[in-house]
């Protein structure tokens, strides 16, 4: 009988520590795949706003341009000159005549590169530019006067459209930010300014080399850290030249 019982105890002994075992390896596999299925998740969301993210970004770029091929057709008596204007929503006429030169983008100033929001007004269908309150780089882990005005947000209905407009529209983590530096502008200092840019007198071509550099980037949040994305292009006044 104690040859029985003694068996008997062993044997409850090693069930237990089976189970203790069995436990703990169930555990670690549990924590493991669900740290994978975490990771994956965190993976899918950081791919899915990058490519957002990434579009958002070329419409800028896309914007911008829009805005330089509508000044060639509305400006086209005077495109050359003209092809960096800035037209607004509350002056959609900016530059008629001979405007000021802060009626161009950055005021015409080659040393003066500026930050803008670009969006579409439904009204006249096409984008406009607004130079914004923060004159520097977004950094969405600090706090920045006018930071709010570069969020976007996105409209109702179908199709949808990203739109710096927060009335009636729902807010998004995106922000994004236009950065534009003329590179050898219109900006009348060349001896030829008498007869026009591009004039007889434009010896050194400058006028020819004459560009838009265009910085689009976007910010975002992820689990408290920053991220952004950045796409870059260069805009030409090619219309109609006879050499460049």
């Amino acid at each position: 009988m104690f040859l029985c019982c003694k068996k008997h105890s062993v044997a409850r002994g090693d069930t237990i520590l089976e189970v203790v075992i069995a436990t703990a390896i169930l555990s670690t596999v549990m924590i493991a795949t669900f740290s994978i299925l975490q990771r994956a998740i965190d993976t899918n969301l950081n791919v899915k706003n990058r490519v957002i993210a990434l579009n958002i970004a070329r419409e800028g770029i896309e914007a911008v341009r829009n805005i330089r091929d509508t000044n060639w057709l509305k400006y086209s008596g005077d495109r050359r000159k003209k092809w960096l204007c800035l037209d607004q929503v509350s002056d959609k006429n900016a530059c008629d005549g001979n405007p000021a030169a802060t009626k161009f983008i950055n005021g015409n100033d080659e040393n003066a590169p500026a930050y803008y929001t670009v969006d579409f007004d439904d009204t006249d269908n096409r984008f406009y530019l607004k130079n914004s309150v923060l004159q520097e780089e977004l950094n969405l882990l600090e706090t920045q006067t006018g930071q709010a005005l570069y969020r976007l947000y996105l409209t109702p209905g179908t199709p949808k459209r990203y739109t710096h407009n927060s009335v009636g529209n729902t807010p998004t983590p995106f922000y994004r930010q236009i950065y534009l530096d003329i590179e050898n502008p219109y900006d009348g200092t060349l001896t030829a300014a008498a007869e026009g840019f591009c004039g007889t007198g434009d010896t050194d071509n400058s006028c020819r080399n004459s560009r838009l550099k265009i910085v689009s980037r976007v910010f975002w949040k992820e689990d408290s850290r920053a991220r952004r994305t950045t796409l870059e292009a260069h805009l030409y006044d090619f219309f109609e030249r006879n050499a460049y």
